[in-house]
């Protein structure tokens, strides 16, 4: 009998645990819910347009700028080959000597 009592006891705490997590679990979803909708509202609420971007002629500057340091690292890789082999043929008729 006093362990039907205890494990009912046990059972009892263990359901009101279950329900407290239960609702506190709502609230939580809640809270979000409620912040989700509060920051929804100031997005469509702000009026933020910048009509001085323009990104057309930030695209064209920086289309510009890869062309030229393409170019400018064609001609660094092609100097560098001249060089190497440059001092290859030196190598060379050093050790011929």
């Amino acid at each position: 009998m006093v362990n039907s009592i205890q494990q009912e006891s046990v059972n009892s705490n263990f359901y009101s645990k279950v329900k407290t997590q239960k609702t506190s679990a709502d609230e939580f979803q809640a809270t979000i819910n409620e912040i989700k909708k509060e920051e929804s509202a100031k997005s469509t609420d702000s009026k933020f347009e910048n009509l001085d971007l323009d990104l057309s002629k930030t695209m064209s500057n920086f289309i510009t700028y890869a062309q030229n340091k393409s170019y400018e690292d064609g001609l660094k890789k092609i100097e560098e080959d001249q060089l190497n082999k440059l001092f290859k043929t030196i190598d060379e008729n050093t050790k011929n000597r």
